[in-house]
């Protein structure tokens, strides 16, 4: 929400109660003169080598469930909610690398998550470099965790992220291999992905089977 839209909501919320208390003599809000347009959608992007970057700084710095995360993310073009809750139990293969069966989270529709030999490789490493075995119901991509502290702190074991966590984490390897003064979101990686599909050639269609959303009829999406 922009800061114009701040003020109208605000200005509108004061009118219905200064005129429940009868101070408006009948008159109209004159904001309703207003438009209070949606604010623009986002319209940043990564590119394929920034990710790879994201991805290979992120391993360095021990974050390797971010690492296999974003190369998921790249991949599969789920969002971040949906890569949260991936499990080993949704997980199928073939030729090509994994696939994820699942339900997204936003709308419910069924999606199939997968990924090519190069990020398969990265999600196996990952979870082999866990060093114990993940239930087939239990989240895939989990925190870095922490040894014991030099004040003899006790020991966290990996957990899986949170939405919270998650964007911290990716703050910080951002911020890291970018400088502080990128603002580019992990949930961008979504957006970027359906770019370089429409700019090789890929129809609408094919996009919103793939991303399991609306794309193919709904025509700000496809601005967007």
């Amino acid at each position: 929400m922009t800061e114009r839209h701040r003020v109208i909501k605000v200005w509108r919320t004061l009118w219905v109660k200064t005129a429940a208390m009868g101070y408006t003599r009948g008159q109209t809000d004159p904001s309703l003169a207003v438009a209070n347009s949606a604010a623009a959608p986002r319209q940043a992007i990564w590119l394929e080598g920034e990710i790879v970057r994201l991805i290979k700084r992120a391993w360095r710095m021990g974050y390797r469930g971010l690492a296999a995360l974003l190369a998921a993310a790249w991949d599969s073009q789920l969002s971040p909610i949906d890569l949260r809750s991936l499990a080993t139990g949704q997980r199928a293969d073939d030729l090509h690398g994994a696939i994820f069966a699942l339900a997204r989270a936003k709308t419910n529709r069924p999606a199939a998550g997968s990924l090519g030999k190069r990020a398969t490789r990265l999600l196996d490493a990952y979870i082999l470099s866990l060093g114990f075995e993940l239930l087939p119901n239990a989240p895939i991509f989990r925190t870095r965790g922490s040894g014991t502290t030099s004040k003899g702190g006790k020991p966290h074991q990996p957990s899986p992220y949170s939405k919270n966590k998650l964007g911290f984490d990716f703050r910080v390897v951002r911020a890291a291999e970018f400088g502080p003064s990128e603002s580019r979101q992990l949930a961008d990686i979504r957006r970027s992905g359906t770019v370089e599909a429409t700019a090789g050639g890929v129809s609408a269609q094919a996009i919103s089977t793939k991303m399991a959303n609306t794309l193919a009829a709904s025509t700000r999406l496809q601005q967007t």
